[in-house]
């Protein structure tokens, strides 16, 4: 048998483990609670991050339709532009022509007219019928400012004593709108 001389030690000794326990209950609940608080803390951040890149989803998609309607609207113009252009040029050689017309039937002789006038790209031509030669080289001197370079005639008489006109066919190589 053991006798023990010391009985007060041993109970503060069991009293300090007994604290010692308790404490490690509360801390143990204290480091519960901490990381309770701080996984909730973490998981509302999350969820508000979460939400946020949800946002931020929603508005590229916006801004992607609303993209691909500037790029639609973007093509519409330069069409409009494309056309605006071509009618611009179209009605600027539909000008040049048409001084170019009235300068012609402005200097056309009497007794000969025209029944074609072509314009390649690099060429005038005009066709007709006169009475005689001598309409055909007025027309000729009349032209001579107004194009540079020498035409090509070309004559045709008619043997047929009912038709006595002259085909005639002018060309003017090189030719470009003024």
């Amino acid at each position: 048998m053991t006798v023990n001389l010391l009985p007060w030690r041993e109970a503060r000794h069991k009293q300090k483990i007994r604290r010692l326990y308790w404490l490690f209950i509360l801390g143990l609940i204290f480091i519960l609670m901490g990381w309770s608080v701080l996984s909730a803390k973490s998981l509302m951040f999350l969820l508000e991050q979460k939400h946020e890149i949800s946002k931020l989803q929603q508005h590229i998609q916006q801004l992607s339709g609303e993209y691909q309607h500037y790029l639609v609207i973007h093509k519409k113009l330069q069409q409009q532009m494309q056309t605006t252009n071509y009618i611009k040029n179209l009605l600027q050689t539909n000008q040049t022509l048409l001084q170019l017309l009235h300068d012609i039937g402005q200097k056309m002789p009497p007794n000969l007219y025209l029944t074609q006038i072509q314009k390649t790209h690099k060429s005038l031509s005009f066709s007709g019928k006169s009475a005689s030669h001598a309409e055909i080289t007025l027309l000729l001197k009349n032209l001579e400012t107004q194009f540079a370079g020498n035409p090509q005639l070309t004559e045709t008489k008619h043997t047929d004593p009912q038709n006595p006109e002259i085909d005639f066919e002018l060309i003017y190589e090189n030719y470009s709108a003024q």
